[in-house]
């Protein structure tokens, strides 16, 4: 659930701010034992610009990894 509303919000952005993202490609989700699920986009170490971030119209760019634990 949390991983569609983010790729929707994200999506959502990528049109109104009419940028190329490809927020179904960036966006990754990983199951592993223990009910936990890791959601990532873009590298998980800074290294400059790449096309794994999600790009903004002012040129900022965004990248995240949350690991979440079913309840």
């Amino acid at each position: 659930m949390v991983f569609i509303r983010l790729r929707d919000y994200l999506g959502n952005q990528a049109q109104e701010l009419r940028t190329y993202n490809n927020v179904y490609a960036l966006l990754k989700i990983a199951t592993s034992p223990g009910d936990l699920a890791s959601i990532t986009l873009g590298p998980l170490i800074e290294k400059g610009p790449t096309a794994e971030h999600f790009h903004f119209d002012s040129g900022a760019r965004l990248s995240f990894s949350i690991t979440l634990r079913d309840s």
